[in-house]
């Protein structure tokens, strides 16, 4: 998906838009990474290592992924401030049949304001629109009920939830609750 092609009304909503990542927001993606309150404790295996040198590891692969067709994460921008929110992505886990998850997180400043739900509602119209899946799933942990509700309000549905699937930060044994949005094949 080439980033230009995606038509400015798929990639912006009320409040926010949907930008290409880039190395020239590293420092405003460490400053919200490395904030991260305990809200943020489904998140913790991803981003054990805050340091700046492993945010900006992770920014440039997401960057090079995103150029190759990979793998699309977005930085979510404020359209007011221009600041960078969070990150939303649109993912391809099993390749070559057309299932897509979406994942999520807003900075800890920023939760709270709907930014996560207008993301994922963009990202759930440009999957459908520029990707054509068969498949659009949202995973969250059973207890993280900000992100339930995030997927429940973009109008993802509940599919299953399987038992003991997940550990949070805590290393609390967690159940994952997978949504899906019904998409035309």
């Amino acid at each position: 998906m080439n980033f230009k092609e995606v038509p400015e009304r798929l990639r912006t909503g009320k409040k926010i838009q949907l930008a290409k990542p880039s190395l020239y927001r590293l420092f405003e993606l460490h400053e919200l990474i490395s904030t991260w309150g305990h809200q943020h404790k489904f998140l913790f295996d991803i981003w054990k290592d805050t340091s700046i040198e492993n945010v900006a590891a992770h920014t440039a692969r997401a960057v090079k992924r995103f150029d190759k067709d990979e793998d699309y994460v977005f930085h979510i921008l404020e359209i007011r401030s221009e600041k960078l929110v969070g990150c939303v992505g649109i993912h391809e886990p099993v390749k070559d049949i057309g299932y897509h998850e979406i994942g999520y997180w807003i900075g800890t400043n920023y939760m709270g304001r709907g930014y996560a739900t207008e993301a994922v509602i963009l990202a759930r119209n440009i999957a459908i629109k520029m990707l054509t899946p068969t498949r659009l799933e949202i995973g969250t942990a059973r207890t993280n009920h900000a992100s339930n509700a995030v997927a429940r309000k973009a109008g993802f549905q509940l599919e299953a939830t399987l038992k003991n699937f997940c550990l949070d930060a805590d290393g609390n044994l967690d159940d994952g609750n997978f949504y899906t949005y019904p998409v035309e094949i």
